[in-house]
């Protein structure tokens, strides 16, 4: 991003907002219910210019938040006549509590009190506080400044971010862009972008939150005084992009589930290496999607990435013919084996979106797939070319944190439930999973029981 001062006259709002990807991106929704949210903000005010909303609707679902401030925030008037750098920390740390009890009342706020525009010689000293933060527990996101922001010291927090999180598998780690808004080229950036955004939608409850939150940072969005040198950091140009309907996220890349080579050596570690045929929770998840369809029998199903093929035989059971497709060697073989013999049943090797078999189906399961899957929009217009006109959609997805995968279980959900615009039949949601039934028949079960 291009060298930029707070008193550039900006982009404005409107531009951002024109961007197809602005109201196209992957959504994203909260996590479940005992993730803890930490936030990393280079300097008071970060966090809620980028993610304010999104910490106050956090807060509002229930979950526990703590934001950590790396730098003082004392530079941000080095010119100014009336306020020292001491007192301009002291004021600072005083207006980020105010701010942050405004968006989470029950938040924690770790101050670090580094230097102010000294970060990037911090970084192990921020990655190291920052792991005290996360100690040991398992679910977690971890929300940072986002590297290219082009500050140096939003750079050092992503990197000191990306550090805390490099032996964590279950913390899921996102970047939020600050100055990107203000500074920021939509045209240079619209291809990195349109990739990489997932868009979480604000209320009016949430923005009113992050307005009144950043009231409370009066050494920035007003002047220290009349003086040259104590002007608003924070001036109307800038406050302008923080009213907008909803945070933005960013994904740092590198998704190794989304290949091949990911299963492959997961398959040579275990043959069931997410205890399929052992665990409680799976065959009972198992069970629950089976209650959840709204049909006894269908002509014919497709299930893709069926694994070992535990489910394609209970899917079996249901349907004159089942399609079951998967691009991984080990369990293709497994459920060959398993899935041998039977009639109506057809194992294949293929990889959706792009390996869909033809014809027509009133039954598509997507069960823990549709997070490795780069392209949602794609898939959706395939899983809606070969719907049968009485037709049945399941989605079924792990909903704690996996960061090797490309999307959450909130992403893909609420993704496709967009795009595929069906009636919602069943809506079942656990702090472990989430299972949607989508129909072109908007009929209840008890509504397709013929007259008694």
């Amino acid at each position: 991003m291009r060298a930029f001062s707070h008193r550039d006259e900006g982009i404005a709002p409107s531009r951002w907002r024109a961007e197809p990807w602005w109201n196209e991106a992957l959504p994203i929704g909260l996590p479940p219910t005992g993730t803890r949210i930490v936030a990393l903000a280079a300097h008071p005010d970060d966090e809620t210019l980028g993610i304010g909303g999104l910490l106050h609707a956090a807060a509002r679902g229930g979950l526990d938040v703590t934001v950590v401030v790396a730098s003082d925030g004392a530079a941000s008037h080095p010119g100014s006549p009336t306020h020292s750098p001491e007192r301009l920390a002291v004021l600072r740390q005083a207006e980020i509590l105010a701010a942050v009890a405004r968006l989470a009342p029950l938040a924690t706020v770790r101050w670090l009190g580094l230097p102010d525009g000294d970060l990037s010689a911090r970084v192990d000293d921020i990655a190291l506080a920052l792991g005290g933060v996360l100690g040991d527990d398992t679910d977690l996101w971890l929300l940072s400044t986002w590297r290219a922001d082009g500050h140096p010291d939003h750079t050092a927090c992503g990197l000191a971010a990306e550090r805390a999180v490099a032996d964590r598998s279950r913390t899921r780690w996102w970047e939020y862009p600050v100055w990107l808004w203000h500074a920021g080229n939509p045209s240079a950036l619209r291809a990195q972008l349109s990739r990489d955004v997932r868009r979480f939608a604000l209320d009016g409850d949430d923005r009113t939150a992050r307005a009144e939150a950043l009231a409370a940072f009066s050494s920035q969005v007003l002047p220290l005084s009349s003086e040259p040198g104590d002007e608003a950091v924070l001036p109307l140009a800038v406050l302008a992009h923080a009213d907008r309907n909803q945070d933005v996220l960013l994904e740092p890349g590198g998704h190794p589930a989304a290949s091949q080579e990911y299963f492959a050596r997961l398959y040579a570690s275990a043959e069931d290496p997410w205890s399929f045929e052992s665990s409680w929770y799976e065959r009972r998840k198992r069970s629950v999607l089976l209650a959840a369809l709204p049909r006894e029998r269908f002509r014919r199903a497709f299930e893709p990435g069926y694994a070992r093929g535990d489910l394609s035989v209970l899917l079996a059971d249901r349907s004159d013919c089942l399609i079951a497709d998967e691009w991984s060697e080990q369990p293709l073989r497994a459920a060959q084996r398993r899935l041998a013999g039977r009639s109506g049943v057809e194992v294949r090797r293929g990889r959706i979106p792009d390996d869909w078999p033809a014809g027509a189906f009133d039954l598509i399961v997507l069960s823990e797939l549709a997070y490795y899957v780069a392209d949602l929009a794609l898939l959706a217009r395939r899983v809606l070319a070969s719907l049968d006109a009485d037709g049945v959609v399941v989605l079924l997805h792990w909903r704690r944190i996996a960061p090797d995968h490309p999307h959450t279980a909130e992403t893909v959900h609420l993704a496709l439930r967009a795009a595929l615009r069906l009636p919602v039949l069943v809506r079942h949601e656990e702090d472990d999973f989430l299972l949607d039934i989508l129909a072109r028949d908007p009929r209840s079960v008890a509504a397709r029981e013929p007259a008694l």
